[in-house]
C-alpha cells in the first residue's frame, strides 16, 4: 500500500483498489465506492469520507442489502 500511495502521488495516476477490507477502503484513496450485487449503494469523499467508521459501513452495507432484496 505504501509505493502504491507514492507511485499514485509521484505520478499523478488514478488507481482503483477493490477490497473487501473495510479498513483498507476507509484508509486509503480519496473516495469511497460501495457496491452490492454490482449496483453502487454509497459514494463518499472529503469530509464525508473521513466521517465514515467501519461500523457505520458495516451498518449502511446491511441495510442496503436489505432495500435492494426488495426491488
Amino acid at each position: 500500500m505504501q509505493l502504491t500511495e507514492r507511485l499514485v502521488r509521484r505520478l499523478g495516476t488514478t488507481t482503483l483498489m477493490v477490497t473487501h477490507s473495510l479498513e483498507q477502503a476507509l484508509n486509503h484513496g480519496d473516495r469511497l465506492l460501495m457496491l452490492h450485487e454490482g449496483q453502487v449503494v454509497g459514494d463518499w469523499s472529503g469530509a464525508e469520507k473521513a466521517a465514515l467508521s467501519v461500523a457505520s459501513l458495516r451498518e449502511l452495507y446491511g441495510s442496503a442489502k436489505v432495500q435492494l432484496s426488495d426491488v
